[in-house]
């Protein structure tokens, strides 16, 4: 099978490629390059959207990363990645879903405006990094006394919230911030630690101080 996507940045594609190297899943991978993203519409995937996984042999494919992600552990279940009951495999998706709700309503819009795509008013950026900071903590509740978040073992479930804590890291969260959640920092630094994730990710890293929005006239 072929797993396409585009940006090395990409957090969805990266997660894709680490649940394939952790299950060892048999496939290629194919990085699209932008001036060609026209023809991968028109060729393999009309949605345009990465990662996208395909089988060459039967035409079948799959979008989305946490639908490719679940098919990826279930082709392997010794893999544990997705758990072994029905039960595991909803917990795992609980955690999966909180995260994906975060982002949505307020991690990314505080990301916009710290990466510059495009300009936000002080007033919003704020009310979007108090909530950051309070989701974080209830992250950290959360990890007081657990090793990973949905099961005692790594799951898809850290896998998938791993990259956005680091990307929070690296941009919202200085180091003032993050010695008040000590759990999620560990947690943070076991799964980075882990050999594909570091190979596909390559080391962590801090901010010292958050960074500064693009802000609106």
């Amino acid at each position: 099978m072929k797993l396409y996507g585009s940006s090395p940045s990409s957090m969805y594609t990266n997660f894709c490629r680490i649940v394939a190297k952790l299950t060892s899943f048999e496939h290629e991978f194919v990085r699209i390059a932008p001036e060609d993203k026209e023809k991968f519409k028109a060729e393999t995937y009309s949605a345009g959207l990465f990662p996208y996984l395909k089988n060459e042999t039967t035409g079948e494919g799959l979008g989305e990363s946490t639908a490719i992600a679940r098919f990826m552990a279930n082709s392997n279940p010794a893999s544990g990645l997705y758990g072994s009951t029905v039960f595991e495999s909803a917990l795992i998706d609980e955690a999966i879903e909180r995260h994906l709700f975060a982002n949505n309503q307020f991690v990314f819009k505080a990301g916009i405006g710290i990466l510059g795509y495009m300009a936000v008013k002080q007033e919003e950026f704020d009310e979007a990094v108090k909530k950051v900071n309070e989701y974080l903590a209830k992250l950290d509740g959360l990890l007081k006394d657990k090793t990973y978040f949905a099961l005692e073992k790594l799951t898809l479930a850290d896998l998938y919230v791993v990259q956005t804590v680091g990307f929070m890291f690296v941009t919202l969260i200085g180091a003032e911030d993050r010695a008040q959640l000590l759990n999620l920092v560990a947690w943070f630094d076991r799964v980075r630690a882990n050999e594909a994730v570091t190979e596909i990710l390559g080391k962590p890293r801090y901010i010292g101080v958050a960074l500064k929005p693009k802000l609106a006239e």
